[in-house]
């Protein structure tokens, strides 16, 4: 009878037990619901409070919508302690032969690099020249061809290799090389096909665009890469297909040269700024401009786009950076204090910030919403020719400029707000997750507690503990591994250099992985870096 009475206070342990660990994930429940609801509910209201586009665009197809969804599944996270390494391009002119005459050396700088992009996959690469002319490199088959040279040479040592061996048989058997011979006119055959393949992988591979009759200044890809815009000192900016390899139309407009293309992050737009003193607005469906901002005092050399396009961003030779409506064609913001003229814009993935790289090599940082500078970056030489945010949280600044060095500076993370609720969602679910793991496992614990109290009288729930204090236990190290690595805002934090390529072009891919490229370039003599 004792130990019917034991069995049973046991088996009444059990269900309460079980009891309160269904009462406790109901309740668990109840609370991820409700900051569910509530989470989804900002969703909704940020979404729906949205302004709409100040200019029609077209919707994005499957295709580039699909490719956007891999960019975003495939990113890297980039941060000040996870710092990334450069892909560095450089192109290589005809100044291998400056050194012989002046003849030669002027044809060299008239056909030195001038302007240089990138495709968002990285798979195209587009650079601008002096005598007007614009290559198309094809990365993918540039690659191919270089293991398909590397397959010739190996053929070659080969077929060197059997010529030798017949040649030695040869002598010493005064006969019996005929089937040498014959191997070594089929390895001749294979080398020639082999020959004719990579000339036609040459002419695929690098495409020279001809038709502006002056020195290319600016180059953009759109944002489906069908599309290559470039500008002009002949005062047109020109649209070029890279499916096609030819060129599409020319947008006339502006008097004088255009010195920088941007194309619009959303859309068939781009911008253009000339030495006009003006910035205007095109679309490829028409000849014309759409809007004219007009309002600075000198050229205008560089322009961008913010991230929602509702705004255009101009920077000119008055020493003033202008952010434009694009709907109303009026200016919103007059940022000054430029210490020289600006070469080069960058927005901050939120929208919120503005860096702009000088010919001092200064970097000014300004918060767009009160049109204050908040920081000044220093630390190169020269102009700053091109910058870029990183994607995501933007908490890296890629600069490049004439004094051959790319530089990472530290920057404020970018709070978005709909990732900022996407965080908050996850947090609610795995902690609500956590909790109720945890519940059932305290559950399943009294219960085996309560089982060995009725057979052996002693018993210690030592799963409980061992699990319950793993996950702290990791965070706890992932704490720590932080708080050792400080950092802050506007700080370098490393320096890539090169031997003789000033660093033209700087760009954060979708996928973070970061570009750079230049011309070699030789240097004078005692003016080595």
């Amino acid at each position: 009878m004792e130990v019917d009475g034991s069995n049973a206070a046991g088996g009444g342990a059990v269900s309460s037990a079980a009891q309160q660990a269904a009462a406790t994930a109901k309740r668990l429940r109840a609370v991820k619901e409700r900051a569910l609801a509530v989470a989804r509910a900002k969703q909704r209201d940020m979404i729906d409070s949205r302004r709409p586009p100040a200019i029609p665009l077209l919707p994005p197809h499957d295709k580039l919508r699909k490719a956007t969804q891999d960019d975003l599944d495939a990113r890297v996270n980039v941060s000040p302690l996870d710092l990334p390494s450069c892909c560095f391009f450089t192109i290589l002119n005809s100044s291998s032969g400056s050194g012989r005459n002046g003849q030669a050396a002027a044809a060299a700088a008239a056909a030195g690099l001038t302007a240089m992009t990138t495709s968002r996959d990285a798979k195209l690469l587009a650079a601008g020249f002096a005598d007007s002319s614009i290559k198309l490199y094809n990365m993918a088959l540039l690659g191919k061809q270089r293991g398909r040279l590397k397959d010739k040479l190996e053929r070659r040592a080969g077929r060197e290799e059997r010529e030798a061996a017949a040649a030695a048989a040869k002598r010493q058997k005064g006969g019996g090389g005929q089937q040498q011979q014959q191997d070594v006119m089929d390895v001749d055959m294979e080398e020639e096909e082999l020959q004719d393949e990579l000339e036609d992988m040459s002419s695929q591979a690098v495409t020279r665009l001809a038709g502006h009759a002056g020195s290319i200044t600016g180059l953009d890809f759109s944002v489906d890469q069908h599309l290559l815009f470039s500008s002009s000192t002949d005062g047109t900016v020109r649209l070029w297909s890279t499916e096609l390899r030819r060129g599409l139309a020319a947008f006339r407009g502006h008097v004088y040269p255009v010195w920088d293309v941007a194309a619009c992050p959303h859309g068939t737009y781009l911008l253009s700024g000339g030495s006009d003193r003006t910035a205007r607005l095109w679309s490829t469906e028409y000849a014309r401009p759409l809007r004219i901002f007009p309002g600075h005092q000198s050229d205008v050399d560089v322009v961008g786009w913010h991230p929602n396009s509702h705004y255009a961003a101009s920077g000119s030779s008055d020493r003033t950076v202008r952010l434009w409506d694009v709907a109303s064609g009026s200016c919103v913001r007059l940022l000054t204090a430029q210490t020289s003229c600006p070469t080069s814009l960058a927005f901050s993935p939120d929208g919120r910030q503005l860096a702009v790289g000088t010919e001092e090599g200064i970097v000014a940082v300004y918060d767009i919403g009160s049109a204050r500078r908040i920081a000044l970056l220093e630390g190169h030489h020269g102009a700053v020719w091109s910058m870029s945010y990183s994607q995501g949280c933007g908490s890296l600044l890629a600069t490049g400029g004439a004094d051959r060095t790319l530089r990472l500076y530290s920057m404020p993370r970018c709070e978005n707000a709909l990732q900022v609720l996407a965080d908050e969602l996850a947090v609610v679910g795995s902690s609500s997750s956590d909790a109720q793991h945890a519940g059932s496992t305290a559950a399943a614990g009294a219960a085996a507690a309560e089982t060995a109290k009725g057979t052996t009288g002693t018993g210690t729930p030592g799963g409980v503990s061992g699990s319950s204090a793993r996950p702290v236990g990791t965070g706890g190290a992932a704490t720590g591994h932080v708080g050792h690595h400080t950092w802050q805002p506007y700080q370098q934090l490393r320096t890539l250099s090169t031997r003789a390529t000033p660093v033209v072009h700087v760009t954060f891919t979708p996928r973070n992985l970061l570009l750079a490229g230049g011309p070699w370039t030789l240097l004078a003599p005692g003016k080595g870096h």
